[in-house]
């Protein structure tokens, strides 16, 4: 199921003459492999908004663009959207932050507001000597700063996922800080199945799932991006 979801997504984005996929479509690639995610609507157009039904509000709504990689830094995201007219109202506003940009957008996506949780990172790149590898860290916008990850060559397995959790800052946070407790189990379900995800779609050459909410009884990919050859 998953890898003929991958080669549908990959088709219909080559038609577009896409070498990513949006972020709904790797929620749904992500579903396929039965790694949680928020429920993204794609909408392209102010007519379909309109005609959008059964909304969980309070909503968030994110500008789709291949020229965008991170959608805060241009207002591309808006939160806590609580009712049809502030939908609306939203629409515009990242409508005129993105013309005023010079940004060609292809729609919104509509999603459910989840709980904040802690933020973590799961991603993978192809490596010209090691191929594929896989990533975990710190998540959020600080990301590139804090620089808290640590990578195996895909495929993991759990003791691969154990060590790694164990190599970063942020691992000792998921193992309980302070009273906190997380999801631990959950976080090396969500990296054994990227790395199959990854295993079996060769052809991806980047993906980032950040951020991706830890609770204390399981986890929600929030945001990701793919890139394919």
């Amino acid at each position: 199921m998953g890898r003929n979801t991958f080669l549908r997504l990959v088709n219909e984005a080559k038609k577009e003459g896409r070498n990513i996929l949006y972020e709904y479509e790797v929620k749904n690639l992500l579903k396929s492999y039965a790694i949680d995610t928020t429920n993204p609507v794609f909408i392209r157009n102010k007519e379909q908004l309109e005609s959008l039904n059964n909304i969980n509000f309070p909503c968030v709504m994110k500008v789709v663009s291949t020229q965008i990689a991170h959608k805060s830094d241009i207002g591309g995201v808006i939160l806590n959207i609580k009712n049809k007219e502030e939908l609306l109202e939203a629409f515009e506003k990242i409508k005129n932050n993105t013309e005023k940009k010079g940004i060609k957008i292809e729609g919104v996506i509509v999603e459910e507001e989840v709980e904040k949780g802690l933020e973590i990172i799961i991603g993978s790149y192809k490596d010209p000597i090691f191929g594929n590898v896989i990533m975990l860290g710190s998540g959020g916008i600080y990301v590139e700063a804090y620089k808290d990850v640590s990578f195996r060559i895909v495929p993991i397995n759990k003791r691969d996922a154990y060590e790694m959790i164990d190599e970063t800052i942020i691992g000792s946070i998921l193992k309980g800080f302070r009273g906190i407790k997380y999801d631990i189990f959950s976080v090396i379900d969500a990296l054994i199945k990227v790395s199959n995800l990854i295993e079996d779609n060769q052809e991806i050459v980047e993906l980032d799932l950040n951020p991706i909410y830890v609770y204390s009884q399981g986890i929600k990919v929030v945001d990701g991006r793919l890139k394919f050859v």
